[in-house]
Protein backbone atom coordinates (compact mmCIF):
# COMPACT_ATOMS: atom_id res chain seq x y z
CA UNK A 1 0.00 0.00 0.00
CA UNK A 2 2.71 2.54 1.10
CA UNK A 3 4.43 1.96 -2.74
CA UNK A 4 1.27 2.56 -4.05
CA UNK A 5 0.42 5.64 -1.91
CA UNK A 6 3.90 6.78 -2.82
CA UNK A 7 3.79 6.24 -6.84
CA UNK A 8 0.25 7.94 -6.79
CA UNK A 9 1.79 11.19 -4.97
CA UNK A 10 4.47 11.48 -7.51
CA UNK A 11 2.39 11.40 -10.31
CA UNK A 12 0.19 13.76 -8.92
CA UNK A 13 2.83 16.07 -7.90
CA UNK A 14 4.13 17.37 -10.89
CA UNK A 15 0.70 19.69 -12.01
CA UNK A 16 0.75 21.07 -8.21
CA UNK A 17 4.10 21.56 -7.67
CA UNK A 18 4.41 22.97 -11.09
CA UNK A 19 1.91 25.60 -9.89
CA UNK A 20 4.69 26.64 -7.22
CA UNK A 21 8.08 25.82 -8.14
CA UNK A 22 8.08 25.49 -11.87
CA UNK A 23 11.78 26.11 -11.88
CA UNK A 24 12.18 22.56 -10.91
CA UNK A 25 12.06 19.87 -13.85
CA UNK A 26 8.85 17.60 -12.19
CA UNK A 27 8.31 15.56 -15.13
CA UNK A 28 10.18 14.84 -18.88
CA UNK A 29 10.16 18.13 -20.84
CA UNK A 30 8.84 16.52 -23.85
CA UNK A 31 8.45 19.50 -25.93
CA UNK A 32 12.22 19.12 -26.79
CA UNK A 33 12.39 15.75 -27.60
CA UNK A 34 9.13 15.41 -29.76
CA UNK A 35 10.75 15.84 -32.75
CA UNK A 36 11.72 13.15 -34.71
CA UNK A 37 9.77 10.13 -32.84
CA UNK A 38 7.68 7.83 -34.59
CA UNK A 39 3.98 7.34 -33.81
CA UNK A 40 3.03 6.04 -30.30
CA UNK A 41 6.47 6.82 -29.02
CA UNK A 42 6.99 9.14 -25.80
CA UNK A 43 9.91 10.71 -25.08
CA UNK A 44 11.21 9.41 -21.24
CA UNK A 45 14.08 9.87 -18.72
CA UNK A 46 15.62 7.14 -17.27
CA UNK A 47 17.26 7.75 -13.34
CA UNK A 48 19.30 6.32 -11.35
CA UNK A 49 20.01 7.34 -7.29
CA UNK A 50 22.64 6.78 -4.77
CA UNK A 51 25.37 5.51 -6.69
CA UNK A 52 28.06 4.44 -7.73
CA UNK A 53 28.13 1.24 -6.06
CA UNK A 54 30.60 -1.52 -6.69
CA UNK A 55 28.33 -3.72 -7.17
CA UNK A 56 25.27 -2.46 -9.06
CA UNK A 57 26.85 0.31 -10.91
CA UNK A 58 28.71 -1.99 -13.48
CA UNK A 59 25.16 -4.56 -13.69
CA UNK A 60 23.41 -1.40 -14.73
CA UNK A 61 26.05 -0.29 -17.09
CA UNK A 62 26.19 -3.38 -18.62
CA UNK A 63 22.42 -3.58 -19.08
CA UNK A 64 21.97 -0.07 -20.60
CA UNK A 65 24.86 -1.09 -22.85
CA UNK A 66 23.19 -4.31 -23.89
CA UNK A 67 19.91 -2.47 -24.58
CA UNK A 68 21.63 0.72 -26.13
CA UNK A 69 19.79 3.00 -24.04
CA UNK A 70 21.49 6.25 -21.80
CA UNK A 71 20.74 7.66 -18.38
CA UNK A 72 21.08 10.19 -15.69
CA UNK A 73 23.15 8.75 -12.71
CA UNK A 74 22.29 11.24 -9.82
CA UNK A 75 25.66 10.14 -7.64
CA UNK A 76 26.53 10.93 -3.89
CA UNK A 77 29.85 12.66 -3.13
CA UNK A 78 31.02 10.20 -0.88
CA UNK A 79 30.48 7.22 -3.16
CA UNK A 80 32.21 8.99 -6.08
CA UNK A 81 35.26 9.78 -3.99
CA UNK A 82 35.54 5.95 -2.61
CA UNK A 83 34.94 4.74 -6.35
CA UNK A 84 35.97 7.33 -9.34
CA UNK A 85 36.57 4.42 -11.20
CA UNK A 86 32.42 3.92 -11.61
CA UNK A 87 32.46 8.17 -12.25
CA UNK A 88 34.28 7.60 -15.00
CA UNK A 89 32.92 4.18 -16.09
CA UNK A 90 29.39 5.97 -16.24
CA UNK A 91 30.90 8.86 -18.57
CA UNK A 92 32.37 6.72 -20.59
CA UNK A 93 29.49 4.67 -21.47
CA UNK A 94 28.25 8.05 -22.58
CA UNK A 95 25.07 8.68 -20.02
CA UNK A 96 24.64 12.11 -17.73
CA UNK A 97 26.15 13.06 -14.33
CA UNK A 98 23.91 14.56 -11.19
CA UNK A 99 24.22 15.75 -7.86
CA UNK A 100 22.84 13.34 -5.09
CA UNK A 101 24.14 15.36 -2.53
CA UNK A 102 27.57 14.27 -0.83
CA UNK A 103 26.57 12.10 2.44
CA UNK A 104 22.53 11.93 1.43
CA UNK A 105 21.45 14.06 4.54
CA UNK A 106 17.71 14.63 4.47
CA UNK A 107 17.06 18.60 3.99
CA UNK A 108 13.82 18.48 6.15
CA UNK A 109 15.87 17.32 9.02
CA UNK A 110 18.76 19.37 9.73
CA UNK A 111 19.55 22.57 9.58
CA UNK A 112 20.14 24.29 6.38
CA UNK A 113 23.86 25.41 6.63
CA UNK A 114 24.50 22.01 7.01
CA UNK A 115 22.24 20.78 4.33
CA UNK A 116 24.35 23.47 1.82
CA UNK A 117 27.79 22.78 3.66
CA UNK A 118 27.41 18.77 2.17
CA UNK A 119 25.88 19.95 -1.39
CA UNK A 120 29.28 22.92 -1.69
CA UNK A 121 31.15 19.52 -1.05
CA UNK A 122 29.44 17.37 -3.48
CA UNK A 123 29.69 19.69 -6.76
CA UNK A 124 33.38 20.05 -5.74
CA UNK A 125 33.98 16.22 -5.59
CA UNK A 126 31.77 15.10 -8.26
CA UNK A 127 32.86 17.95 -10.64
CA UNK A 128 36.68 17.38 -9.42
CA UNK A 129 36.52 13.64 -10.25
CA UNK A 130 34.29 13.64 -13.64
CA UNK A 131 36.03 17.19 -15.16
CA UNK A 132 32.18 18.05 -15.62
CA UNK A 133 30.11 20.97 -14.83
CA UNK A 134 27.01 19.23 -13.13
CA UNK A 135 23.87 20.60 -14.12
CA UNK A 136 21.33 18.42 -12.29
CA UNK A 137 20.40 18.01 -8.69
CA UNK A 138 18.08 16.01 -7.31
CA UNK A 139 17.41 16.10 -3.38
CA UNK A 140 17.80 12.61 -1.76
CA UNK A 141 13.96 11.71 -0.64
CA UNK A 142 12.96 14.33 -3.17
CA UNK A 143 13.09 16.90 0.28
CA UNK A 144 13.48 20.56 -0.88
CA UNK A 145 13.27 23.61 0.89
CA UNK A 146 13.72 27.43 0.14
CA UNK A 147 17.39 27.26 1.13
CA UNK A 148 18.27 24.40 -1.28
CA UNK A 149 16.49 26.20 -4.19
CA UNK A 150 18.18 29.00 -3.60
CA UNK A 151 21.43 26.91 -4.06
CA UNK A 152 20.44 25.20 -6.75
CA UNK A 153 20.09 28.65 -8.26
CA UNK A 154 23.52 29.66 -7.44
CA UNK A 155 25.20 26.71 -8.43
CA UNK A 156 22.94 26.68 -11.61
CA UNK A 157 21.93 22.92 -11.06
CA UNK A 158 18.49 22.46 -11.73
CA UNK A 159 16.11 20.21 -9.07
CA UNK A 160 14.88 17.25 -10.98
CA UNK A 161 12.16 15.33 -9.18
CA UNK A 162 10.59 12.24 -10.55
CA UNK A 163 6.82 10.96 -12.16
CA UNK A 164 7.13 7.30 -11.87
CA UNK A 165 8.93 5.29 -8.81
CA UNK A 166 8.94 1.85 -8.57
CA UNK A 167 10.20 0.68 -5.27
CA UNK A 168 13.43 -1.36 -6.75
CA UNK A 169 15.25 0.39 -3.28
CA UNK A 170 12.89 -2.13 -1.16
CA UNK A 171 14.88 -5.01 -0.74
CA UNK A 172 12.02 -6.78 1.09
CA UNK A 173 10.12 -6.90 -1.65
CA UNK A 174 10.19 -9.67 -4.06
CA UNK A 175 10.61 -9.34 -7.60
CA UNK A 176 7.08 -9.97 -8.85
CA UNK A 177 6.16 -7.15 -6.85
CA UNK A 178 8.44 -4.43 -7.89
CA UNK A 179 7.93 -5.35 -11.48
CA UNK A 180 4.04 -5.10 -11.30
CA UNK A 181 4.21 -1.18 -9.60
CA UNK A 182 6.96 -0.81 -11.97
CA UNK A 183 4.37 -1.26 -14.49
CA UNK A 184 1.28 0.29 -13.52
CA UNK A 185 0.20 3.54 -13.80
CA UNK A 186 2.94 4.87 -16.23
CA UNK A 187 2.82 9.08 -16.65
CA UNK A 188 2.38 10.50 -20.11
CA UNK A 189 6.16 11.87 -20.13
CA UNK A 190 8.28 9.44 -17.69
CA UNK A 191 10.65 10.85 -15.26
CA UNK A 192 11.54 7.69 -13.90
CA UNK A 193 13.63 7.27 -10.64
CA UNK A 194 15.43 3.79 -10.01
CA UNK A 195 18.59 3.13 -7.62
CA UNK A 196 21.91 1.99 -8.07
CA UNK A 197 22.59 0.91 -4.24
CA UNK A 198 23.25 -2.24 -1.95
CA UNK A 199 18.94 -2.74 -2.26
CA UNK A 200 19.72 -3.04 -6.06
CA UNK A 201 23.03 -4.34 -6.01
CA UNK A 202 21.48 -8.63 -5.07
CA UNK A 203 22.70 -11.47 -7.09
CA UNK A 204 20.88 -11.37 -10.57
CA UNK A 205 18.38 -8.66 -9.28
CA UNK A 206 19.19 -5.95 -12.30
CA UNK A 207 18.61 -8.89 -14.88
CA UNK A 208 15.34 -9.73 -12.94
CA UNK A 209 13.60 -6.64 -12.17
CA UNK A 210 15.65 -3.80 -14.41
CA UNK A 211 15.43 -5.87 -17.61
CA UNK A 212 12.00 -7.00 -17.86
CA UNK A 213 10.70 -3.54 -16.78
CA UNK A 214 12.87 -1.59 -18.82
CA UNK A 215 11.38 -4.15 -21.92
CA UNK A 216 7.96 -3.44 -20.58
CA UNK A 217 8.70 0.37 -21.13
CA UNK A 218 9.71 0.13 -24.48
CA UNK A 219 7.04 -2.10 -25.58
CA UNK A 220 4.65 0.42 -24.11
CA UNK A 221 6.56 2.82 -26.62
CA UNK A 222 8.92 5.03 -24.36
CA UNK A 223 11.90 6.64 -26.22
CA UNK A 224 14.49 7.51 -22.80
CA UNK A 225 16.71 10.21 -23.49
CA UNK A 226 19.29 12.19 -21.71
CA UNK A 227 17.92 15.09 -19.75
CA UNK A 228 18.45 18.13 -21.94
CA UNK A 229 21.09 20.80 -21.28
CA UNK A 230 19.80 23.04 -24.04
CA UNK A 231 20.56 27.08 -22.35
CA UNK A 232 17.52 28.13 -23.39
CA UNK A 233 15.56 25.28 -21.40
CA UNK A 234 18.02 26.28 -18.21
CA UNK A 235 16.72 30.16 -18.41
CA UNK A 236 13.96 29.58 -15.88
CA UNK A 237 16.61 29.05 -13.18
CA UNK A 238 16.72 32.45 -13.20
CA UNK A 239 13.07 33.36 -13.00
CA UNK A 240 11.02 34.28 -9.55
CA UNK A 241 9.72 31.62 -7.31
CA UNK A 242 6.62 31.72 -4.67
CA UNK A 243 8.65 31.06 -1.43
CA UNK A 244 5.99 27.98 -0.31
CA UNK A 245 7.54 24.96 1.78
CA UNK A 246 6.95 21.98 -0.34
CA UNK A 247 4.25 19.36 1.63
CA UNK A 248 4.62 16.13 1.10
CA UNK A 249 7.14 13.42 0.96
CA UNK A 250 7.89 11.16 -2.33
CA UNK A 251 10.06 9.07 -1.42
Amino acid sequence: MLHRWRNWLGRKLPAIGSCFFDSILWEFPARLNEDGLSRGERPAALTFDDGPHPESTPQILKLLARKNLLATFFVCGERAEAHPELVHAIIDHGHQLGNHSYSHPDAWKLPSTQIIADLDRSAAVIEQISGQSLLWYRPPYGHFTMATIRWARRSRQRIVMWNHLPPDYDSRLPHAEIIRLGRSALPQYPLICLHDNAATAEAGRCDAVLAPLIDDWLEAGLQFCLLPQEAAFRQSLSAPEMTVEPGGETT
